[in-house]
């Protein structure tokens, strides 16, 4: 199980969210707004300089779960601080 809490840069808000694998995570945060997706303008930036492809269908299928957690970790959307706990 990972533990992904998020604030806000003034640290009023904050946001928790559980999943069982980090690309689950980065679903659940890319649904919530909370990180960029694969598909907006962040994401492809993301994609350019560290993955392989730029396409997000293809990284998506093909990413790790070590690729997955550096893209939460470089994500810097609604929350810009996070902590990511493995439990």
């Amino acid at each position: 199980m990972i533990k992904w809490t998020g604030t806000d840069t003034a640290k009023r808000v904050k946001w928790e969210v559980e999943a069982e694998t980090y690309k689950e995570l980065a679903e659940k945060l890319s649904e919530r707004d909370l990180i960029p997706s694969l598909n907006d303008e962040q994401g492809q930036a993301w994609l350019e300089q560290w993955h392989t492809t730029s396409d997000p269908e293809e990284a998506y299928e093909s990413m790790t779960e070590d690729e997955w957690k550096e893209f939460i970790n470089d994500s810097q959307g609604m929350a810009y601080y996070q902590n990511i706990e493995e439990i």
